[in-house]
């Protein structure tokens, strides 16, 4: 629904449905206000079909929300591809204003490299423009060795307690020396 929410459909029913009034007793999710149960029933029904997905799970997989959590937690780690985060009021307000385009000066750049142009207009109407050709995390600027460690500990935090997660990775960077892998796929499993 929350992916649908920013459709140009929804977004047209909202400006109707914000035009015609009416005692605001439900949730019009996604834009922050309340309409008449049928109305707000209406673009949330609009909202959840516009493109077949479930609550926030186009969301989740979008440039949208990417951005959206860099720009306000600084980092677009698991724990920003919750639900709970998609759906967020803030989260929202920000995927909102998110624009994603094709560029034809970066398609006629070719296609061996990723690139972006990022443009941020500021409240005072400067626009603040970069263009990214390297990122973290790629052969061309690989994490730091503490980066791995911080992000292998951020994703087994979503299977193994900490002090199990720390054994696993300690294990995992002595690979080399271990003369049984049965130790290391003990730990995987549960057991160690």
């Amino acid at each position: 629904m929350l992916a649908g929410s920013r459709t140009d459909c929804a977004g047209k029913l909202v400006r109707f449905v914000r035009d015609w009034g009416g005692k605001p007793a439900s949730t019009v999710i996604g834009f922050g206000f309340k309409s008449s149960p049928s109305d707000a029933a209406m673009v949330n029904c609009t909202s959840g079909h516009a493109d077949d997905y479930d609550d926030s799970a186009r969301a989740k997989f979008s440039l949208n929300l990417a951005l959206a959590s860099i720009l306000l937690r600084r980092r677009a780690g698991l724990r920003e591809y919750t639900t709970e985060f998609v759906t967020r009021q803030e989260v929202v307000n920000v995927m909102r204003r998110v624009r994603t385009i094709h560029d034809a000066e970066i398609a006629s750049m070719g296609v061996e490299k990723m690139r972006s142009i990022l443009e941020v207009e500021l409240v005072d109407g400067r626009v603040v423009r970069r263009t990214a050709e390297e990122y973290r995390g790629t052969p061309e600027k690989p994490f730091m060795g503490h980066e791995v460690d911080e992000k292998f500990m951020e994703c087994a935090s979503f299977r193994m307690d900490e002090g199990r997660a720390r054994e696993v990775l300690r294990v995992i960077r002595g690979v080399e020396e271990v003369s049984d892998l049965g130790d290391l796929t003990g730990l995987l499993a549960g057991g160690g």
